[in-house]
């Protein structure tokens, strides 16, 4: 049954409402009420429909008008959701693929790139403004192939390839030493920078720094995560701390692709590691030699260029005893340096690479299968910690240096790539042994997987 009589506050309803959004919306909320008595009432209390009825195009512009000041409002912030909407949109046009969702986004504090802080915009981007980029511009927008960088990295990068960056900077960096030196005739020099290649199982390494308490629910503790960053592990440490350690050079990372994940769970306060969850530990695809060729051959490498190649190998399945001796021949005959870092027992299949570097308890267990393990390389250089350096077959030690140890996670890598930085510079093995323990040093007094900065060698 329909009502007649209007209580006040239906009244009120119809004068604010009525001509703004349309006489079905008002008949849900007036559901006694038929469309021809709202009109009467309206008509009664002033309202014309005529002047205030809005029409279906104007209703629809408002609800655009709408969406668009929320999608505003998302970018003016950067906010997670903001960067995959607009990603989503570019993904669309270029016709690329499109598989992250808000979860696949994390906004670091710094830019990776350019390490200067990170922080939401108001309006208009800014140097320091988050963005979300594509790593390989050839690829789309996929978990592994997406960070959040500063919007002034994401300019410069735009889409460029890692190796075009790097020649710009090389080039630019050598035209102005040439030019504050003295010499004009720059252009007409074609200055090779030297070529570095690792080889060998990657992993993303991730941090989860957190709170710890007692478990209410289990004789365990449970774990608040307030913060989380990432960087790239194994074989892609090694790389990472020649990119820092020496810039002026060509450098190149052969890797998997099926990555692996080491998730460490970090005690803010003590910064002690509570404990480590591996996914995806083992890598099912190894290298071949038309794999290793056909790298060459897309990123434009001849083999007379390249100085060293390193091997770093952690024993996850990418690379087998088989093309490490292949490489290693294919190195001899190029005159090309080689260096190995590796889990897997020495062999024959070791004899002809240059540098061996392991661990006191890789050394030990070396000696378990063969008494001499320096037989079965050219120089075997063993880290003992604390107690220094031994390079074999002279069997000198070099000391260490002291620092106050905060994390000896990934001090390996650093160390060997001080090693190879050094001697492809000097063809000195005492003296890059010994800048290779100052690298170390520098790792091991900081917390976390880092990649050492030249500027902090002293």
């Amino acid at each position: 049954m329909k009502m007649n009589y209007w209580s006040k506050e239906d009244e009120d309803f119809v004068r604010l409402n009525y001509g703004k959004i349309s006489r079905s919306e008002i008949s849900k909320r007036l559901p006694d009420r038929t469309f021809s008595s709202i009109i009467k009432k309206a008509k009664k209390l002033g309202i014309s429909a005529k002047d205030n009825k809005l029409s279906v195009a104007e209703l629809n512009k408002n609800r655009l008008d709408g969406r668009v000041r929320r999608y505003k409002e998302l970018k003016r912030t950067n906010s997670k959701t903001g960067m995959l909407n607009d990603a989503r949109r570019r993904a669309k046009i270029k016709g690329l693929e499109f598989s992250i969702t808000v979860d696949d986004i994390f906004i670091p504090e710094k830019c990776p790139i350019l390490g200067i802080p990170l922080k939401q915009g108001n309006g208009k981007p800014e140097d320091g403004s988050p963005s979300l980029d594509r790593i390989d511009p050839a690829k789309g927008y996929t978990k592994e192939n997406v960070w959040v960088i500063s919007y002034k990295a994401n300019r410069i990068k735009n889409n460029a390839t890692i190796e075009e960056l790097h020649l710009l900077s090389c080039n630019v960096l050598r035209v102005l030493q040439e030019r504050k030196s003295g010499h004009s005739n720059s252009r007409s020099k074609d200055i090779t920078p030297k070529t570095i290649l690792v080889i060998g199982d990657s992993c993303e390494d991730r941090w989860y720094s957190g709170s710890i308490r007692l478990n209410p629910e289990a004789p365990t503790i449970a774990f608040k995560i307030n913060e989380r960053h990432s960087n790239l592990g194994m074989a892609g440490n090694v790389f990472s701390n020649l990119l820092t350690l020496e810039d002026g050079y060509n450098h190149f990372l052969l890797t998997n692709d099926d990555f692996i994940f080491k998730t460490r769970y970090v005690d803010s306060q003590s910064g002690y590691i509570l404990f480590r969850v591996d996914d995806n530990d083992k890598v099912f695809e190894s290298l071949t030699l038309d794999k290793f060729y056909k790298f060459l051959n897309e990123n434009k490498i001849p083999l007379k260029n390249i100085d060293a190649i390193v091997f770093s190998d952690y024993n996850k399945g990418f690379l087998t005893e088989e093309i490490i001796y292949s490489i290693s021949l294919i190195c001899e005959e190029n005159n090309i340096k080689t260096f190995l870092d590796t889990k897997k027992i020495l062999g024959d299949w070791s004899k002809k690479i240059d540098f061996v570097k392991i661990n006191k308890k890789e050394f030990e267990n070396q000696l378990i299968k063969c008494p001499h393990p320096e037989s079965l390389c050219k120089n075997l250089i063993v880290t003992l910690g604390g107690d220094g350096v031994m390079l074999f077959p002279s069997k000198i030690i070099f000391p260490t240096e002291t620092v106050e140890v905060r994390d000896v996670s990934g001090c390996g890598d650093s160390f060997l790539s001080g090693l190879v930085i050094r001697y492809c510079e000097t063809n000195d093995l005492p003296e890059s042994i010994k800048y290779a323990n100052k690298v170390a040093a520098v790792a091991a007094s900081k917390h976390g997987v880092v990649a050492v900065q030249k500027s902090e060698i002293k």
